[in-house]
């Protein structure tokens, strides 16, 4: 469309589809659903964009937009969230079994060396009970489950009794801080 000799295009009412699809484009997204402001950035009167969005239903397409990005969101996260699920349990399982993580490192002397990690016995105690969570065995094992000290050698009975060990309860074993454990460790396996 031309105006007097000028060969500049222009918006008007009578839009093209492709045109009116950018329309939609313009008041949905950019100008959060103004209908003054799209009709300004395309050069044509207000009430043409008022009776689109009336006419074509606009807003319910938008909503229905929104709520089908919504799903496919939703649906790439719960993907994403299976794909990490086995390195999840791996890494769950390497910490239960007390493998920290290793590095290399440069000696003072230019050496490389590996250094392990030392997985603290908490870690591996939440590890082990995360594991039990993921496969259902929990409730289970949170009731049966007592953490015993590593046996000790029994000591030489010389004409003494000597008193049992006691059990420390995971309850228990789960309120002390790790160096509590160790302290706890070391005090019965000196009985």
């Amino acid at each position: 469309m031309t105006h007097a000799g000028t060969h500049a295009p222009s918006l008007t009412p009578d839009l093209l589809p492709d045109e009116r699809e950018a329309a939609f484009q313009l008041w949905a997204h950019q100008h959060q659903q103004n209908a003054a402001a799209t009709a300004r950035t395309l050069g044509i009167p207000v009430s043409t964009v008022q009776s689109w969005v009336r006419r074509d239903g606009w807003a319910a397409r938008l909503q229905a937009e929104r709520e089908d990005l919504g799903r496919h969101v939703w649906a790439a996260a719960e993907l994403a969230l299976l794909r990490a699920v086995p390195d999840g349990i791996q890494a769950l399982h390497k910490i239960a079994n007390g493998e920290g993580d290793t590095r290399q490192v440069v000696t003072k002397d230019g050496e490389m060396v590996e250094v392990i990690e030392f997985v603290p016995y908490q870690a591996r105690v939440n590890a082990v009970n995360s594991l039990l969570d993921r496969f259902g065995l929990s409730s289970i094992q949170r009731h049966q489950h007592q953490v015993n000290p590593a046996p000790s050698p029994a000591p030489a009975n010389h004409g003494t009794d000597t008193m049992p060990t006691p059990h420390l309860t995971r309850e228990q074993a789960l309120a002390m801080t790790h160096e509590e454990r160790r302290q706890w460790e070391r005090d019965h396996r000196s009985r």
